[in-house]
């Protein structure tokens, strides 16, 4: 088994599926609503299927701590979509943000 936390598009979690073969598992996690799709998407179209692991996806952030925190895309995340991350409520950062309420279940 192997887990990807923050897995984005996918790329990763393709990665290992294809190393842990057929017999392995890959869990993935991804809080970012419109992320989440495409990694949907993308573990979909591999067309290998048959010969790699199974994903199993999860559209959910981790982290050490229980509470809320908020999901910060900040200001060049249109340019770059590896930069979001979670914050905590009591330090609200500049630029766009998810708060953790927004985020479907």
């Amino acid at each position: 088994m192997a887990l990807d936390i923050g897995a984005n598009i996918g790329q990763m979690t393709s990665l290992m599926r294809h190393l842990a073969g057929p017999n392995g598992q890959v869990i993935s996690f991804e809080p970012h609503p419109d992320i989440f799709n495409e990694l949907q998407d993308n573990i979909r179209m591999d067309p290998d299927q048959h010969l790699i692991a199974p994903a199993v996806l999860n559209q959910l952030a981790l982290s050490d701590h229980s509470g809320t925190a908020i999901f910060e895309t900040g200001e060049i995340f249109q340019s770059n979509r590896g930069t979001a991350r979670l914050t905590s409520v009591d330090k609200p950062p500049p630029g766009t943000t998810l708060r953790s309420a927004d985020l479907p279940p």
